[in-house]
This record gives C-alpha cells, sequence and structure tokens, in this order.
C-alpha cells in the first residue's frame, strides 16, 4: 500500500493564525537597521526612520489585503526596508495561496537569509517545498522545530514532517513524528490518527493500526476511511464479522 499523505490544512493555519495577531513594531527594525557599529549622520538617520517607517506603513496595510494587492503592498515595504523578513515571510504567504509555490520559496528564503532563526519562515518552505522535495521540506520542517516559531503550533510541524516522512516510505520515522502530534495534542486532528494507523499497517503492526483507526472514528464518527481501513485490518486478521460490520 503506497499511501500519499497530503496536509492540507497546515498552511491555512499558519495564515489564520498570523492575520489574528497584532503586527509587529519597528523596534526589530530599527535594529536591523540602523543600530550597527557606524555613526549615521543625523541626516541619514533620519531618512532611514523615515523609511522604516513607511515601510511599516505598507506592511500594515498589506495584512489587511488578498492577493495581489497585498502582494504589491509587501513588495513596497520590502523596496523602502530591504531587510524587512516579516515582509518577505508574508509576501510568501501571500504567494502560497495563489499557488505561486515557486516564489514563495524564494521569498521564506530570503526571510531566513535575513534572520536565520526564523522558525516560521522554516515551516512554511517546508510546506511549499513537500509539494516536490520531501528530503528538503523535512529539513525545513526539522530547523523550524529547533528555533520554535511563534505563530506556529509544534504539533503541525510535527504533523507535517511525518507526513513529508511517510511520502518517502519512512513508515517508523513518521510514525514517530504522529507520537509526537498526538502527545502534544491528542485531539489534534483525526487524520493524524488515520495516518499513523496506515503507517502501522505498512509496519505490520495491524493490532496497533486498528486501535488508531478507531480513534479516528471516535474523533469524527461519520469518517468513511478510517471504517474501510478497520475494515481491512480486521479482514487481515481473519476478522471477518468484524471487517463486515465495519
Amino acid at each position: 500500500m503506497n499511501q500519499s499523505i497530503l496536509n492540507t490544512k497546515s498552511l491555512k493555519i499558519l495564515v489564520l493564525s498570523i492575520s489574528l495577531l497584532t503586527t509587529l513594531g519597528i523596534d526589530f527594525l530599527v535594529s536591523n537597521n540602523i543600530k550597527k557599529s557606524f555613526v549615521f549622520s543625523p541626516y541619514v538617520e533620519a531618512q532611514t526612520i523615515s523609511k522604516i517607517n513607511e515601510a511599516k506603513v505598507f506592511f500594515d496595510r498589506a495584512s489587511m489585503k488578498y492577493g495581489d494587492k497585498a502582494i504589491a503592498d509587501y513588495t513596497e515595504a520590502i523596496r523602502l526596508n530591504p531587510k524587512y523578513y516579516e515582509a518577505f515571510f508574508r509576501r510568501g504567504l501571500s504567494k502560497s495561496i495563489l499557488g505561486d509555490s515557486y516564489g514563495a520559496i524564494s521569498d521564506y528564503t530570503e526571510a531566513i537569509r535575513i534572520n536565520p532563526k526564523y522558525g516560521d519562515a522554516y515551516f512554511a518552505r517546508g510546506l511549499s517545498r513537500s509539494l516536490k522535495d520531501n528530503y528538503g521540506a523535512i529539513a525545513d520542517y526539522t530547523e523550524a522545530i529547533r528555533f520554535k516559531p511563534k505563530h506556529t503550533v509544534m504539533e503541525s510541524i510535527y504533523e507535517s514532517r511525518g507526513n513529508a516522512k511517510s511520502r518517502l516510505g519512512d513508515y517508523y520515522g513518521a510514525i514517530a513524528d504522529w507520537d509526537e502530534t498526538i502527545r502534544l495534542n491528542p485531539k489534534y486532528s483525526f487524520m493524524v490518527y488515520l495516518n499513523r494507523g496506515i503507517a502501522k499497517a505498512e509496519t505490520k503492526d495491524t493490532y496497533g493500526a486498528i486501535f488508531d483507526y478507531t480513534e479516528a472514528i471516535r474523533l469524527y464518527p461519520q469518517f468513511a476511511d478510517a471504517y474501510f481501513y478497520r475494515g481491512l485490518a480486521k479482514f487481515s486478521l481473519l476478522d471477518k464479522r468484524g471487517a463486515i460490520n465495519d
């Protein structure tokens, strides 16, 4: 059984979480741009601060928009402040939503170049990479876990890394990540239990698979796929009556 498991909600969770937060102030921008070892002249310093403030205006305005209009404002914020890593990150999210995964990856990469400890950018880049590059996605999820993103729940990162490992056939690694997802939040998602059950079936842990399918059903009683897989697992144990009931 070659099961391709996609995590379709993680990006939506990330975007929603960020949209609910108050946008950042300019303190970190100032520290990234004018608190250097050399000394600005008063005129240059005033001009720099003015551009930072103007960039923040475009950033805030973009946060209230969607699609190309948001991208245009984030682009203007970046023009005014080329080290505005949060603007690169948000522009990447906007591109991801519009289906421009390559453009999104480029923006996430630039955000990480400016701020190498930016956990949220690693996670978002991993989601975009997972469409074609599971190894790259796993590397990014691992970095995201390392740097503990501010806007992302950790269980979502472990779930996503488990999904990528499963697509590569690393079922034991996937199970370990989904174990951590469930440990962090036992009610996080019925899909985690289904996916872990499928992976357990691949490793010949049929009883463990049945347990997970049952947990998925408990969380979502209308989950037809979980009944189907549980029926297959019971049939493999020659429990034909149980399989028929599912």
